[in-house]
């Protein structure tokens, strides 16, 4: 018994350590694949552990890309648009309404909308590996400013009220 448990521990650790190796191989294709499923865990859905789990994904990804600006401004966009082509599905349905008047604009509102939208994502991951290299890599006294925007954040979040983030 005690040899069966542990062959299935060696071969679950094999396998996670594979599929982790393979989303690491390919950062781009993953952040776009869990920005499409992260609204499952939103209604009408409602799985949300693929919340908990897009967003882990998404924070290796980050913190193994923290050390360039372009690489996390291209997943946080593809991460965004993944999210938003997703979840704002129901757009494209309001456009079938009335469809010889406004189909022509359902490429447009099912694409542009989204890609958008995403460059907010974009911000926030670049937002992040800046202020992760100015904390982290500058000298003490050289970054005050983003020290005492997280301070506030988080002094804001226990506090509360509401935070920017």
């Amino acid at each position: 018994m005690n040899r069966l448990a542990l062959s299935f521990t060696n071969r679950l650790r094999h396998g996670v350590g594979s599929v982790v190796a393979l989303l690491d191989h390919y950062p781009k294709i993953t952040a776009l694949l869990v920005g499409l499923a992260l609204p499952l865990a939103f209604a009408p859905v409602g799985w949300l552990p693929v919340f908990y789990l897009s967003h882990a994904i998404m924070f290796r990804l980050a913190w193994q890309h923290r050390q360039h600006l372009r690489q996390l401004a291209g997943l946080g966009w593809l991460f965004g648009f993944g999210q938003f082509f997703t979840g704002l599905y129901w757009i494209g349905h309001a456009f079938l309404v009335e469809a010889a008047t406004f189909l022509w604009a359902l490429p447009f509102a099912v694409t542009l909308l989204p890609a958008g939208l995403a460059l907010f994502v974009l911000l926030a991951f670049v937002g992040w590996g800046w202020l992760y290299g100015r904390m982290v890599e500058a000298s003490e006294n050289d970054a005050p400013l983003p020290r005492l925007f997280c301070w506030l954040c988080v002094w804001l979040r226990l506090n509360g009220r509401a935070a920017p983030f």
